[in-house]
């Protein structure tokens, strides 16, 4: 059973000063809602949580938790929730500040120039960048949880929405009672999807490989008509990069190709190797985006640790798996998803007309 049926209505209160407005969308982890902030007087963003039922209580602590730690993030390239509570009925519900734009799902369906797209993919790896820094994985890292701001013929910003909600629903790999796996399979790394308890910061470094690649191409490097067929291509078979948009930047090909080693130990080793080898190809925003992500995690850590760019790189990563560890709950996996995690790792038989 799951909770997430309740509907605010128009000029509801919550917390004594989030006032709702209407309704903004719906989706798969719950309802958004605009409110008014009626202290500070300005627009914010309510989503109300949709989750199990018996997980109701351990989500609003994991909920909260996660909340407190993005709060403390400092960039223009990430939404930052405001507050956070329960309905009456038990749902979580986090505020968070409104965002006037356009998903890059959407977004990037008119035309535009490739400078352009580098841009918006530097200034997501920046959003990125300032998160890792702080020990924080996204693990849902796709163009529909990336908001570009900003009205026609002014300053683009890509902002990173949803922070943390992956990962404190324990989206990405909760199993169903039909055994599916919950999330965007598309996007994630082999390692995500086979819920390794090793997920650190290059599960991020590999969705944002699959993005640029859906940015450059339009099409996704890995094929399958479902879910499971889809995760099981992740997890067995090469990325398609043979598309003809690489042919005039075989560079950046390379760099989705580094970013889609399966093996997290052999990836492009961060979003800041990511922004360095984009940045030839970058417009002003994106050369601003790029030299912001090496600023926060190199000389950011060599001034605060004292250790070279390396080093700071491996730090990152123990950072980022002690806060996966706080984060852990003493939940024991369940059968159904054992049972899927045995049959995605068996080598899936190759059909005929298959490549």
């Amino acid at each position: 059973m799951t909770i997430g049926g309740t509907k605010l209505r128009r000029g509801e209160v919550l917390l004594g000063r989030f006032r709702v407005d209407g309704l903004l969308g719906e989706g798969g982890m719950g309802t958004v809602y605009l409110a008014w902030h009626l202290s500070l007087d300005m627009p914010v963003a309510i989503k109300v949580i949709r989750a199990p039922l018996e997980q109701s209580a351990q989500l609003h602590i994991r909920l909260q938790r996660e909340a407190r730690a993005i709060a403390r993030l400092r960039s223009e390239y990430v939404c930052r929730p405001l507050d956070f509570g329960s309905l009456e009925s038990g749902e979580p519900f986090l505020v968070m500040e409104y965002l006037q734009g356009i998903p890059l799902s959407q977004y990037a369906r008119a035309r535009h120039d490739l400078s352009h797209l580098v841009d918006l993919a530097l200034q997501t790896a920046a959003g990125l960048a300032e998160a890792h820094r702080f020990g924080l994985i996204h693990r849902d890292v796709k163009p529909s949880n990336i908001l570009v701001t900003g009205a026609p013929g002014s300053r683009c910003i890509a902002k990173l929405v949803d922070f943390g909600l992956a990962k404190a629903l324990d989206f990405d790999t909760v199993i169903t009672g039909a055994g599916q796996v919950l999330g965007t399979p598309e996007f994630m790394s082999p390692e995500q999807a086979m819920s390794s308890p090793d997920v650190d910061f290059r599960t991020d470094v590999w969705s944002l490989g699959v993005v640029l690649h859906w940015l450059v191409t339009g099409t996704m490097p890995f094929d399958g008509a479902t879910r499971m067929r889809m995760l099981t291509s992740i997890l067995h078979d090469e990325p398609n990069l043979a598309h003809a948009a690489w042919a005039q930047v075989p560079a950046l090909r390379e760099t989705v190709a580094l970013c889609l080693v399966k093996a997290p130990e052999r990836r492009l080793k961060s979003v800041a190797a990511f922004a360095e080898r984009l940045e030839p190809f970058a417009g002003e925003e994106g050369r601003i985006a790029a030299s912001i992500v090496k600023a926060t995690l190199t000389d950011a850590w060599s001034t605060t640790h004292g250790t070279p760019p390396d080093e700071a790189i491996a730090f990152m990563g123990a950072a980022t798996t002690a806060v996966s560890e706080v984060s852990a709950t003493a939940e024991t996996a369940a059968t159904g998803r054992t049972q899927f995690a045995q049959e995605l790792r068996t080598p899936r038989p190759r059909g005929q007309g298959e490549k």
